[in-house]
């Protein structure tokens, strides 16, 4: 039997994350009433914190080059709430 993660959604926003697998750049697609920042924060799944980001309302750009190839939670924290999603770099 397959075990997951939930997506965790405590929020008034929603935000798309792709492509997904991604390689060097990560796309957000984030529809919020809100013009304020955002904070983008990308663990792996021991909890460790890889990278933190502000970003702008609308779509986004993340540089993930960085990253070792593996799997990642993307939380995304606004005025609104907080919401994670889940991504893979290859």
């Amino acid at each position: 039997m397959p075990v997951g993660i939930p997506e965790i959604t405590q929020s008034n926003f929603s935000f798309s994350v792709y492509p997904n697998p991604a390689n060097d750049q990560l796309y957000l697609s984030i529809f919020s009433a809100y013009p304020e920042k955002k904070l983008v924060t990308i663990t792996d799944l021991m909890g460790t914190n890889m990278l933190k980001e502000s970003l702008d309302n609308g779509d986004s750009a993340i540089d993930i080059s960085s990253l070792p190839i593996g799997v990642y939670f993307l939380e995304l924290k606004t005025y609104e709430g907080r919401s994670v999603r889940k991504f893979v770099k290859q």
